[in-house]
């Protein structure tokens, strides 16, 4: 972000100074939350995010009506699931299955690494 555009309160009255404060830490969040959305970083994929892949929006609004809203949900569900849903076949939902798991980190990661990586974390 640009510390520019952050008005920070000058020393006067008290309340207002936390009011001003409380203004621009609201302000610096907002742009800290623009940048993640313009980033794509925030929360999980929409089904639609599949057309990418190949998949055709048909099938992203059968997925979706079935009640898989995110890529993730695909990813992790059965092909037992997946085969229920009327207008997909098996064929369908490999294809499926396949493009959501290309979306979604789904590697196993074991406990010692997991752990070794919340060592390496800065507060």
């Amino acid at each position: 972000w640009e510390l520019g555009l952050l008005k920070l309160p000058q020393a006067g009255k008290q309340g207002e100074g936390h009011r001003e404060m409380a203004a621009a830490q609201e302000q610096a969040a907002s742009y800290e939350q623009q940048e993640d959305l313009e980033a794509g970083n925030e929360g999980p994929l929409p089904v639609t995010a599949l057309e990418g892949s190949g998949i055709t929006k048909g099938d992203c609004q059968k997925l979706y009506d079935a009640g898989f809203l995110t890529v993730d949900s695909i990813a992790y569900a059965t092909s037992a699931a997946l085969s229920k849903i009327k207008g997909l076949g098996d064929a369908k939902v490999t294809k499926i299955k396949d493009s959501a798991s290309k979306l979604v980190p789904m590697g196993f990661t074991t406990a010692s690494e997991y752990h070794k990586q919340r060592q390496e974390l800065i507060y």
